[in-house]
């Protein structure tokens, strides 16, 4: 498969077009960070990320059958269910929400007497 054959193939698989960029063509919606697959200029197909501006290569290939089918793979694979938590991990997260919000409210009141001090 090509890098055309990829793009259809993803579409047709239902993937996001904003999960990938191919071959230096942003698919619609990509925003400039995430997943890129592209051909170095030795030739070889790589695969990697873009965050912030700057490209991390994963992985080169030698081909570019070899790279399209990583990419589709790894964009078709069936994601395993969301384990349902339990009562007790539910209550223990709600717990820790409350404790971080209390922190917070702490800091804040901290600040907010630190600022009337020095503009006072």
């Amino acid at each position: 498969m090509d890098h055309q054959q990829l793009l259809a193939a993803l579409r047709q698989a239902g993937v996001d077009d904003r999960s990938f960029c191919i071959r230096g063509h942003a698919l619609p919606g990509w925003f400039g960070e995430g997943g890129i697959l592209d051909q170095a200029a030795d030739g070889r197909w790589f695969v990697g990320g873009v965050e912030r501006g700057r490209l991390d290569v994963d992985r080169y290939f030698d081909s570019e059958e070899d790279a399209c089918q990583f990419v589709y793979d790894l964009l078709t694979r069936p994601r395993p269910a969301p384990r349902e938590r339990t009562p007790e991990e539910r209550a223990a997260d709600r717990e820790r929400s409350r404790q971080r919000q209390a922190e917070l409210r702490e800091e804040m009141a901290r600040a907010k007497a630190h600022h009337q001090e020095n503009d006072g």
